[in-house]
């Protein structure tokens, strides 16, 4: 059955619409409405800012902020390190709105992506479903490995 021509532009109208927000929605640079727990970090041992292979042991504080759809907003750091390692981390959120919502979400699930592994190795991507706070947070953790470096 051969189906009129708008219902055909329409259709293919409708299909375009759906493979582009389908595209859209699967990229990392954006912050994904879901909320998913997904999770990455890089632990491929590349260095990541600093040339020092080991830290001294304490509690750095350091601000970092990024760029989102709303506007910019930041995080506030805490690390505890001991022997090249991550003990303990906190984050602060500093924003508001959608925006909070998903350093909330970042900030949930941030633990298990860098307490007890080494500093250097540290670098996360995608928390919780929280892609853009990432990158305050990394801009933290390099001002700490600075101030950190031994």
């Amino acid at each position: 059955m051969r189906l009129p021509t708008a219902r055909t532009a329409f259709a293919v109208s409708a299909a375009s619409t759906v493979l582009l927000l389908t595209a859209a929605c699967g990229g990392d640079t954006t912050e994904g409405a879901t909320g998913s727990d997904t999770s990455s970090s890089d632990s491929s041992g590349a260095d990541t800012g600093t040339d020092a292979d080991t830290y001294s042991d304490g509690t750095y504080e350091a601000q970092g902020s990024y760029a989102n759809p709303g506007g910019e907003s930041s995080v506030d750091v805490t690390l505890t390190v001991a022997d090249n390692a991550v003990t303990e981390v906190e984050v602060a959120p500093g924003a508001s709105g959608t925006s909070l919502s998903y350093q909330q979400q970042f900030i949930a699930g941030v633990d298990a992506e860098v307490v007890g592994k080494s500093l250097n190795d540290i670098e996360v991507t995608k928390v919780s479903g929280s892609s853009l706070t990432s990158g305050g947070f990394n801009e933290a953790l390099t001002q700490i490995k600075s101030e950190a470096a031994a």
